[in-house]
């Protein structure tokens, strides 16, 4: 199993198994669970609608695999994630209320980012980051499973992917300080659209900031001199913008 990736617990191996955008080569589980059909109905279900066998394990086996003992002994062993290309996720037919995430250092962050943005109602991903070295179960895990359910596409060549957003009428807009940045509150996108939302270290790639319809920020309560991190304003981007559209 060394080549696979572990996905740990019941609910990023069901996602997993409802996204269908990896192969799940089998599921493992505490053997003590056997019984207990509340625990493990779902998760059977699942496995049995896509052909994935089922082990019952005992406990210090599994933790082998593991990165901690949080996992409530459930595993899958996995194929890395499979992406689309912009124009399958444009495709989808979907009114497309887009995100793309440039910069982020952390699995965590980037997990958390991506559960927010889902759950405010954003609908695709564009990101450079194709994995993060074989740490696919900490972000799977840290989005509550959104990452596996939200379309995404990895940027390859930036020319060309703003290119295709164009063509397609996209709105991009950036939340970065510039002279001309308006206050998040006072931002207002229709789709299709496309929000840029970089970590707070490394920021937002050149190209889609000199491409960016507009630069938005968000108004502090303080004068401090440090960024949120790239979580935290991914949410408040994401419910912003949602409240505006349900208005």
């Amino acid at each position: 199993m060394d080549n696979h990736i572990v996905l740990e617990g019941k609910i990023s191996v069901c996602e997993a198994l409802e996204a269908k955008n990896r192969e799940i080569i089998s599921v493992w589980i505490n053997e003590n669970k056997k019984s207990d059909r509340r625990a493990i109905g779902e998760i059977a279900k699942l496995a049995a609608k896509n052909d994935v066998p089922i082990y019952f394990k005992a406990a210090d086996e599994i933790e082998k695999h593991t990165f901690g003992k949080t996992c409530g002994g459930i595993i899958a062993f996995a194929s890395e994630r499979r992406f689309l290309t912009i124009s399958e996720m444009y495709s989808l037919g979907d009114t497309c209320r887009w995100v793309a995430l440039e910069g982020f250092e952390d699995p965590y962050n980037y997990g958390n980012a991506v559960r927010s943005l889902y759950a405010a109602g954003f609908n695709g991903l564009l990101t450079s980051r194709k994995h993060w070295n074989k740490a696919d179960t900490l972000l799977l895990k840290s989005s509550a499973g959104a990452s596996e359910k939200m379309p995404t596409s990895l940027i390859k060549n930036y020319d060309e992917t703003i290119g295709f957003l164009k063509s397609a009428g996209f709105t991009i807009v950036c939340a970065e300080q510039s002279s001309s940045s308006v206050s998040l509150y006072d931002l207002e996108i229709s789709p299709p659209y496309l929000v840029v939302i970089g970590g707070e270290k490394r920021g937002i790639a050149k190209s889609f900031i000199e491409n960016a319809c507009d630069h938005f920020t968000i108004p502090y309560g303080k004068n401090v001199n440090y960024a949120l991190s790239g979580a935290s304003a991914a949410a408040i981007i994401a419910f912003e913008i949602l409240r505006k559209s349900t208005k």
